[in-house]
């Protein structure tokens, strides 16, 4: 075929790929929105029947009664939130201050041989109880306070131990941490990491920098300096949760990426036909046009598996090839399925 007639249908694709995908992601995001409603409305109106079945709605005494009632109760929970929220902010800080705070890590599999291309670290705290708690329980809870830059910082220093570890047994492998925005924002972000990779021969080229979609957008110009900044330091960027919201596929033409983690809620539906799969084919495409590698995340089972593979992603991560473990754990998984060395 003519080359110029190659370069004319690689143009074509690649415009065809930017004008749909966003179309795809917002259609996706419409339609959570109007089930969420749909499921909102049901509710209020079961409640609405449930009210008007139990009290009289003529009665001024009854109404102020459940309004100071209804009050209290929204003053409670928030009491109780803010409670909790004050617990597990000090059960943090003590796991950090105690070294009660510790790394499991999960494989990343290449699609096409199903060896381990690389494992991403997961920061874990065990409290008083000796109860190991994961961010999903704490992270709301500090993520808008100083403390979560001292567990992203101490999270770091396991993950670059962890990939020293790992070349020292022979797994010279690129090792993931990821980052709240809080910590990004700080002045020597870029300088610390760098200090802390070079402390344990840590190269920064087998280190990856992950960061949500929500994070990079939502200071778009602040975040990508930072971005670039990471990039000429010699970090691979990874840009995690993609396609979970309506997402600015074309920014990534400007944006330092390396890697785009295809969010799990899309995951779940590319077994079947539908917007779900044609959004993560898309992504996939697109990617691929800007030598971005993609990656699935949340493959569970076998069918997942494949519809990665359908799609033309390159990496897959998730319970169907392991959950994530302590390092030793994980090595030895390894050395026990030769498809994964």
């Amino acid at each position: 075929m003519d080359a110029a007639i190659e370069s004319t249908i690689t143009v074509v694709r690649t415009a065809s790929a930017i004008a749909i995908v966003p179309l795809l992601l917002w259609t996706l995001a419409l339609r959570r929105k109007v089930a969420a409603l749909e499921s909102s409305d049901a509710d209020a109106s079961q409640a609405d029947r449930s009210d008007a079945s139990d009290s009289s709605p003529l009665d001024p005494e009854v109404r102020a009664a459940e309004s100071a009632d209804a009050d209290h109760v929204a003053e409670q929970r928030s009491i109780d939130s803010a409670e909790r929220a004050a617990e597990l902010h000090a059960m943090v800080s003590a796991a950090l201050a105690d070294d009660r705070m510790f790394m499991q890590f999960q494989p990343m599999i290449d699609l096409n041989t199903d060896g381990i291309v690389g494992v991403e670290g997961f920061a874990r705290c065990l409290d008083d109880e000796k109860t190991v708690r994961n961010p999903g329980e704490f992270l709301a809870a500090i993520e808008q306070t100083p403390l979560v830059a001292d567990l992203d910082y101490k999270a770091f220093e396991l993950v670059c131990a962890a990939g020293a570890e790992l070349k020292r047994r022979g797994l010279d492998l690129p090792v993931a941490c990821n980052f709240a925005a809080r910590t990004l924002r700080q002045a020597d972000f870029v300088a610390h990491l760098e200090q802390t990779a070079a402390a344990v021969g840590m190269p920064t080229s087998k280190i990856q920098i992950e960061v949500t979609e929500a994070i990079v957008f939502d200071e778009h110009s602040r975040n990508v300096e930072v971005l670039h900044r990471l990039a000429r330091a010699g970090f691979s960027i990874v840009l995690d949760d993609f396609g979970s919201g309506v997402s600015a596929l074309t920014n990534l033409r400007d944006l330092p990426i390396d890697v785009v983690k295809i969010d799990r809620s899309l995951t779940e539906r590319i077994i079947n036909p539908g917007p779900e799969r044609a959004t993560a084919s898309a992504i996939v495409h697109f990617a691929i046009e800007l030598g971005i590698t993609v990656v699935v995340e949340g493959i569970e089972t076998a069918e997942q598996r494949t519809a990665a593979t359908e799609i033309g992603a390159h990496h897959a991560q998730g319970w169907h090839y392991a959950f994530a473990a302590s390092l030793d754990d994980l090595l030895e998984a390894v050395a026990g399925e030769p498809s994964l060395t």
